[in-house]
């Protein structure tokens, strides 16, 4: 049996330069991302191979109990702000 589950979360860019690569054609709403694991954190790697921003970490924790569950992820892109 195949499960399914979606959440919405928040990356945030560690520079400002992963910032802008977020605003670039490189990174459209709807592109899928690679979840990757460094450390405590869980980044989402576009198709280019450039890291866009990391997970809160209690997300990250959350994702790699399921990865050693042997949970498959993706993320997708649906909304860009910044605040600053």
């Amino acid at each position: 049996m195949e499960r399914y589950f979606g959440s919405y979360q928040k990356i945030e860019p560690s520079s400002k330069k992963e910032g802008a690569l977020l605003l670039s054609a490189d990174n459209i709403i709807g592109d899928s991302y690679e979840i990757i694991f460094d450390g405590d954190l869980a980044w989402a790697k576009n198709r280019f191979g450039a890291r866009v921003g990391h997970f809160t970490i209690d997300f990250s924790r959350q994702l790699r109990v399921l990865n050693a569950r042997g949970w498959k992820f993706i993320a997708l892109l649906s909304l860009v702000a910044f605040t600053q």
